[in-house]
């Protein structure tokens, strides 16, 4: 049975896959095709004439064979290494969210961050990755209200009931340390305010800066302390000021780093190298208790879903079947080494056919022993925390769901220099497996299509798409950690990257 946080359907939140750079990845189950006359005639450096001479043609047939042969497995080769090339559109592009100098900053009251679950346990939000992002708005936050900010609180009563605090997932005092030009950030409430009452306030959903600077501030002034008990979604994806767009990359990408644990069992990974009703490829058991599970659960349960049509319109998260028919399609050998970066996966037999076609298949479980996991063992978010630097550093990454691990980490990878992330579209993937299912399509008709569809989704540069001006429904907007182009990264060339401090993509700090 799965955890009640997992996308119960998919094999896997994210796969990420690392290359094996051997000839073993060129193996294909067809020959390679014959050389015609003229081809074999070329590559002699006949110029397309055909060498008569009987007492000679069998050893020029046997050398235009080989030519031809080699010839072709190195076609092959180049088409397996542009798997795992960036796009060729990605180069030319530079980090550009250093803060404006010369920028006086006042700093006044103080915000205290906790998100969800500290004071108010039944408004949890959610895991790291969505933690993640909330910390980074309210850092921003702080700074449009001129604001103190204190060392932020993790959810503990999610569903995924982890007691880490921030300093057993991230650097504080890096995070202190990068941030202390923006905002002023302490680990604890100053004693002059710790007899205040705080004003519990959740902020509302996807705010601009106004909201903050007026309203917020005003109740920051009146109160001197504010106790943040949501930060979902509290912040604009578009609309804000690039100033403080800059300052949630700065947060997200520089500030928020983890311990030097986590961090090092991450490198060590990547070297060794249910709610929606989507219940397709699973038995019906399974369905069942799944659509207990749901109904037991406060705010889905009065929700009537049908998970075919979830489905159709590419809301179910990939099926480890769909998922391996895509890395297929694509033309990822069955060598590549796939990382799954999530929990336990739900379904008893869910994973056999992703395994039918790629065998080599890992999770931090299986890569590290019982004693190099201990310290991370029972601790969802440090363990959500590993994979994101397995996931970040991947050669490829491919997400099956476009949750907010999806988010973060596709985000991320642009930021550092746009590496291959394969953005699927569900929706019209679902629709050709049902079509090839129906034998309406053949494999090669399949993979032709899938391959076409998908070129240009490998992560490289595009401007991040707003919503309309009377867009009522913010969620239909581009998730600015998704993609913080064109805010924090720049084109050479461009008026935003001129005078700045320039750092090609992808350069660790």
């Amino acid at each position: 049975m799965a955890s009640a946080g997992l996308s119960p359907t998919t094999a896997v939140n994210v796969v990420t896959a690392r290359r094996r750079a051997t000839e073993s990845e060129v193996n294909v189950e067809s020959t390679p095709p014959k050389a015609t006359q003229s081809e074999e005639a070329k590559a002699n450096g006949h110029d397309g004439a055909v060498d008569q001479h009987n007492h000679h043609g069998h050893v020029h047939h046997h050398r235009m064979r080989s030519v031809a042969r080699r010839a072709w497995r190195w076609r092959i080769v180049a088409a397996v290494f542009e798997l795992w090339q960036k796009p060729a559109n990605g180069g030319n592009y530079f980090e550009c969210i250093e803060r404006p100098r010369n920028r006086y900053n006042v700093r006044f009251f103080f915000l205290r961050d906790a998100t969800l679950g500290r004071i108010h346990p039944s408004h949890a939000n959610g895991g790291l990755n969505q933690m993640r992002m909330g910390i980074s708005d309210m850092v921003a936050a702080a700074k449009m209200m001129n604001a103190g900010l204190v060392l932020p609180f993790l959810d503990h009563a999610s569903f995924w009931a982890d007691p880490s605090g921030f300093k057993d997932i991230f650097d504080w005092k890096h995070f202190l340390n990068v941030l202390k030009d923006d905002i002023e950030v302490v680990e604890s409430l100053p004693l002059r305010y710790r007899r205040v009452k705080p004003a519990e306030k959740a902020p509302v959903s996807w705010s601009k800066s106004n909201y903050y600077k007026q309203e917020m501030r005003r109740l920051l002034l009146r109160r001197k302390v504010i106790n943040i008990t949501r930060t979902d979604s509290r912040l604009a994806n578009n609309g804000i000021a690039p100033s403080l767009q800059k300052l949630r990359c700065r947060a997200n990408y520089w500030a928020l780093r983890y311990t030097a644990e986590i961090e090092e069992m991450g490198r060590k990974l990547k070297d060794m190298f249910s709610f929606t009703d989507c219940t397709h490829g699973l038995s019906a058991e399974e369905s069942r208790e799944l659509e207990a599970m749901r109904w037991s659960t406060a705010n889905w349960r009065d929700k009537l879903i049908n998970g075919t049509d979830v489905r159709r319109r590419g809301g179910c998260p990939m099926t480890p079947r769909e998922a391996a028919l895509l890395l297929k399609a694509m033309g990822y050998p069955s060598v590549t080494n796939v990382y799954i970066a999530t929990g336990e996966i739900y379904g008893s037999r869910t994973m056999d056919a992703f395994l039918a076609e790629f065998p080599n298949v890992h999770t931090h479980s299986s890569l590290a022993t019982a004693e190099e996991l201990g310290p991370f063992a029972g601790y969802s978010n440090r363990l959500a925390a590993l994979d994101y630097v397995v996931a970040l550093g991947s050669d490829v990454f491919v997400y099956t769901y476009d949750g907010n691990m999806a988010k973060a980490v596709q985000g991320h990878r642009k930021f550092e220099g746009f590496r291959v992330t394969l953005n699927p579209d569900r929706r019209r993937l679902v629709k050709l497996v049902d079509e090839m299912d129906a034998r309406e399509l053949t494999w090669e008709q399949f993979a032709l299509a899938v391959k076409g569809h998908h070129a240009g989704r490998r992560g490289g540069p595009s401007k991040r798409r707003a919503g309309e001006t009377a867009q009522v429904e913010p969620k239909t907007e581009e998730n600015f950690y998704a993609n913080p182009f064109p805010d924090c990264i720049c084109a050479e060339g461009g008026a935003a990257a001129r005078g700045s401090n320039r750092r090609r993509l992808g350069r660790r700090r």
